[in-house]
């Protein structure tokens, strides 16, 4: 379930309304249909796009960040969520269990190859 619990003054309803398209399309293609999905739209912020945490079992919150990148945000984000909530990717960058990765370049991390993956795929 998508749950969109605050949006900033400077969303504007195009954005939002591409966001929500997107966000509704990752959630299915995932089937995080159980899953709540918070959802914050921010002002922009220069040094990222957005961020994803696990709050519980099934409860994560994204924080996207408006920019003009929107639509490949929520694709990246709605990917970590799925990481987190099918136990892929856990707390202090544990990769299926493994901290192999912890000190891996950003653009290595596994689970971060994964979102830019899925964003070539479905943000085109």
């Amino acid at each position: 379930m998508i749950w969109i619990t605050k949006i900033h003054n400077s969303w504007n309803p195009n954005k939002i309304a591409s966001a929500k398209r997107m966000l509704y399309k990752m959630e299915h293609y995932f089937g995080l249909h159980n899953t709540v999905i918070e959802v914050k739209l921010k002002k922009a912020n220069k040094d990222f796009f957005g961020l994803t945490e696990k709050c519980n079992k099934n409860h994560v919150l994204i924080r996207l960040y408006k920019s003009e990148e929107i639509e490949s945000t929520v694709v990246h984000e709605m990917t970590h969520a799925k990481q987190f909530i099918k136990k892929e990717l856990g707390y202090q960058l544990q990769w299926h269990g493994s901290r192999k990765w912890e000190n891996c370049p950003y653009s290595e991390q596994p689970w971060e190859v994964e979102a830019v993956e899925m964003e070539e795929v479905f943000a085109k």
